[in-house]
C-alpha cells in the first residue's frame, strides 16, 4: 500500500481548500468530499488529538496505520474515510499493551495461521497417532486461530460502529460499510473455518468406519 507523496493532515481536510486537494488526487464527486470536510470538522471537534492524523492515496485498498497514524483511501467514500477515522479514535482510546501488543500481533499470528491452517490440518488427520490425541491438537489449533481473530473483529466492528455513529443515518452508513466489515469476517476467521471443515471431514470419516466395521462384525 502506497500513500500520495504529499499527504493532509485531517486539519487540512477539514477545509475546503483541503478537501479539494484531495478531490484532485483521489477524483470523485463533489458531495463525497463535502461530506469528507464535514466529518473531518466532526471528528476534530469532539477528538482535537486526531488533528495530526495524514490522509493521502492508497493503491491497495483503504487502510489506517496505527503506528504511524496515517489514513490511505483507495475510494472517495466518506463512509471508508469515517471508518479508518473509527479505527484512529478506538487506538487512541485503547491502553498501549492493546495498540503496541494484542492488535499487531494478533494479525500476524492470523495471517500465519491462514497460511498454515490447511496443511497441518491434513498432516493431523493423516498423522500416526490415537483419535483423542488428533481430537485435542486440533481444539488447541482452532482455541489459537479465534483468539487471533477476535481482536480484528473487534476493531473493525467498533470502527464501523463509531464512524455509523457520525453519519447523518446510522443505518445508512452501516449498511455501506457492511460488506467491508463482512470481507474482514471472511478473511479473519479463514484459518478456523479450515481447521473446522477438515476436523468435521475426518470425525465423518471416522464414523462412517465405525459403522461400517459394526455391522461387518455382524455377518
Amino acid at each position: 500500500m502506497s500513500l500520495a507523496r504529499k499527504q493532509l493532515s485531517l486539519t487540512d481536510l477539514a477545509t475546503a481548500k483541503g478537501a479539494l486537494k484531495l478531490q484532485k488526487a483521489l477524483g470523485g464527486r463533489d458531495e463525497d468530499f463535502a461530506r469528507m470536510m464535514v466529518l473531518s470538522n466532526k471528528y476534530l471537534k469532539d477528538n482535537p488529538d486526531l488533528a495530526a492524523i495524514s490522509v493521502g492515496i492508497s493503491d491497495g485498498g483503504s487502510y489506517y496505520d496505527h503506528d504511524n497514524r496515517r489514513i490511505g483511501l483507495s475510494v472517495s467514500s466518506p463512509d471508508i474515510l469515517s471508518h479508518e477515522l473509527g479505527h484512529a479514535l478506538d487506538f487512541s482510546k485503547n491502553t498501549s499493551l492493546y495498540n503496541q501488543v494484542v492488535t499487531p500481533y494478533s494479525k500476524k499470528i492470523n495471517r500465519f495461521l491462514d497460511r498454515v491452517a490447511l496443511p497441518s490440518a491434513v498432516g493431523i488427520t493423516l498423522a500416526n497417532i490415537d483419535n483423542s490425541t488428533k481430537q485435542k491438537m486440533f481444539n488447541v489449533a482452532k482455541g489459537v486461530a479465534l483468539a487471533s481473530a477476535l481482536p480484528n473483529l473487534y476493531n473493525e466492528m467498533r470502527a464501523t460502529h463509531l464512524a455509523s455513529a457520525k453519519a447523518p443515518s446510522y443505518a445508512r452508513s452501516l449498511g455501506a460499510l457492511s460488506p467491508g466489515l463482512l470481507s474482514h469476517g471472511i478473511n479473519d476467521l479463514s484459518p478456523l473455518a479450515k481447521l473446522m471443515a477438515v476436523d468435521y471431514i475426518r470425525k465423518d470419516n471416522e464414523l462412517r468406519h465405525a459403522a461400517a466395521a459394526a455391522v461387518n462384525s455382524h455377518f
